[in-house]
């Protein structure tokens, strides 16, 4: 239920986004105490408290615990990946998000993995390859506003200021405010 207001929120589904914070926050704290030593509880209930709360450093070490007591689930190293960009360590992050993506390629959510890394590499200067990234996130969710706004800037760092306009054009469209 935390994930799935989370989820409500951040995609801007919600009728009522402070009220679908306070509750995704609470259940994600009674998720946690129920269920602490599953992985799969900790990292979601990881997330919606970095996205809700802010909570990063207390993401970060749910999400260290998920991965020792599961290092095969994706969902730990994707959101791990991405609370280690949000901390600054974004060639973690680019591990992380590797090691998530060779854990199922195929996952229909692969698209978060892919624009985290195209975050991190932005980040680091690596624009090309920040680029490559979010074109792949694009493929899989055209519409997602973050991966645009990411091939976007990296569009832009690397000079080509016509393509990163027509990204900034269609980010307009879709998240006006």
């Amino acid at each position: 239920l935390a994930g799935a207001l989370n989820t409500r929120k951040l995609w801007g589904w919600s009728t009522d986004p402070e009220a679908d914070k306070s509750e995704a926050i609470a259940h994600a704290k009674t998720a946690l105490r129920l269920g602490s030593q599953d992985a799969l509880v900790l990292a979601l209930s990881a997330l919606v408290l970095a996205n809700q709360s802010g909570e990063i450093e207390l993401a970060d070490s749910l999400l260290d615990e998920a991965i020792r007591l599961d290092p095969n689930g994706i969902t730990g190293w994707t959101w791990a990946g991405w609370t280690k960009g949000c901390l600054g360590d974004h060639q973690t992050a680019i591990d992380y998000l590797q090691r998530a993506l060779k854990l199922n390629p195929l996952d229909p959510r692969i698209f978060f993995v892919q624009c985290g890394q195209s975050l991190a590499h932005f980040f680091l200067g690596s624009y090309q390859e920040g680029l490559k990234c979010a074109t792949d996130a694009l493929r899989h969710h055209p519409s997602w506003v973050l991966a645009l706004r990411a091939a976007m800037a990296c569009h832009a760092m690397l000079g080509n200021i016509e393509a990163a306009h027509k990204l900034w054009r269609q980010v307009a469209l879709l998240s006006p405010s």
